[in-house]
């Protein structure tokens, strides 16, 4: 296999392929057991994480489909390149290899609250056992994800996304319609008296004692940023065989997105509401609720979306490091650095057991130093001169500003600080091209 087809999938893939892959990459870890158990700590407003992304995704559409297409690049590291200097490529593609390992762990996390769940089905198994069989299958699913990255790239995972994305799809709606339209006929729902599905919707709401403005600005763009311009999004245009196809699927597949928070959510809300806010409520549904062809249905479908996410952010992730920072086009490397970083983020995962930290420390770092400065050089690309140094600026001020806050220092742990640091970044976009 050569290196086009191992790192691109040959850049010849038509709009369904890339819608079902696209949707396939968006709904991993966050966006299923993640997005419950937040819907379980602040109710609805959990809604907001998944319509920030499509928002992001509609911005894009609108804004940079076309663009970034048209300017034939392999990786989103080699946007800046193209645009502003091959140096910027590697600072850009550094920050995303650094960050994308907590990604890949988040998927990691997630598929282990998985099958914790289900081993503590069997009242025979101690927690200490518990722990010690997840850890086992997690270190088989890191084997199963990590080899067949390695022996087909891009090409395996485009065509793995399309069946994972149908199989999630069919287990998330069948659950949604059991759950909502058949449990009051069941003699289960019946042992529950004083429950019912308005109890459900009239904790619908948008904002909240627990999420407010702030939040949303804050979900918006340091999230949202990730759906406009991040490098797994990105690589679904990449794969894309012409510039029409990257922006049809970007457009339905933010639609797309914004339904299913809404499912996805409601199904949240009603587990949580049912099972009184104990445990993960996505989780708690599957195992004591749905019958068991759902659940199964279910299960595999969760499984296999989140391979999916995993297998898209660790081949893109290592792509990027092939080409963007040991300047090669090696595929022999590439699959070495692909077990490198799977192996960084299996052991992240068994220390940080949080999804939606992970992801949200990951998205810290990358969005603030990334998303405007690199929109901006790719909107004005040969429209305007970029000021190269107050790029530069904005660009490790803003990633500085997420990692600061990752940091154990207490000085540095206020939740709005990536935010400050994504509007110097911003602040210094629109200098850059006006200086």
């Amino acid at each position: 296999m050569d290196f086009n087809e191992f790192a691109y999938a040959g850049k010849k893939q038509r709009t369904k392929t890339v819608i079902l892959s696209l949707v396939a990459t968006m709904i991993g870890a966050s966006a299923t057991v993640g997005l419950a158990g937040r819907t379980a700590a602040i109710g609805f407003p959990s809604f907001w994480w998944l319509a920030c992304g499509s928002v992001g995704l509609l911005l894009q559409a609108a804004l940079l489909s076309k663009k970034i297409k048209d300017l034939d690049a392999g990786t989103l590291p080699e946007l800046a390149e193209k645009t502003i200097s091959k140096t910027a490529g590697s600072l850009i593609a550094i920050i995303i290899v650094v960050s994308w390992v907590g990604i890949v762990a988040a998927q990691f996390v997630a598929a282990g609250s998985l099958i914790s769940s289900l081993l503590q089905t069997d009242p025979a198994l101690t927690q200490e056992r518990i722990k010690r069989t997840n850890t086992i299958i997690l270190v088989a699913l890191w084997a199963i994800l990590t080899l067949y990255t390695i022996y087909g790239g891009q090409i395996s995972v485009v065509k793995t996304d399309v069946i994972q994305a149908l199989l999630i799809l069919i287990g998330i709606v069948l659950s949604f319609l059991y759950v909502f339209c058949f449990t009051q006929n069941t003699s289960y729902f019946n042992n529950t008296p004083g429950f019912s599905n308005s109890l459900v919707f009239k904790e619908i709401q948008l904002f909240n004692s627990k999420f407010g403005i702030m939040d949303l600005i804050n979900l918006m763009f340091i999230t949202g940023g990730t759906y406009f311009l991040g490098p797994d999004i990105i690589s679904r245009n990449i794969v894309s065989k012409d510039s029409n196809t990257a922006k049809k699927a970007a457009w339905v597949s933010a639609i797309f997105l914004l339904i299913f928070s809404l499912i996805i959510t409601l199904l949240a809300l009603w587990g949580a509401v049912y099972f009184n806010r104990n445990g993960n409520p996505l989780l708690q549904i599957m195992i004591n609720v749905l019958p068991f062809s759902i659940r199964i249905l279910l299960i595999i479908g969760l499984i296999s979306t989140l391979l999916s996410s995993a297998d898209t952010s660790l081949i893109n992730a290592s792509v990027i490091a092939e080409v963007n920072i040991f300047r090669g086009e090696n595929t022999r490397r590439t699959r070495i650095i692909v077990l490198i970083i799977s192996t960084l983020a299996l052991f992240l995962a068994l220390h940080n057991q949080n999804i939606i930290s992970l992801f949200l420390l990951s998205y810290s770092i990358y969005s603030p130093g990334i998303v405007f400065p690199l929109s901006f050089a790719i909107i004005f690309y040969k429209k305007r001169k970029i000021n190269k140094t107050i790029w530069y600026i904005g660009v490790i001020c803003g990633s500085a500003a997420g990692i600061l806050n990752a940091l154990p220092i207490s000085a540095f742990n206020w939740e709005y600080l990536p935010l400050a640091g994504m509007g110097f970044s911003l602040i210094t976009s629109i200098l850059s091209v006006i200086v």
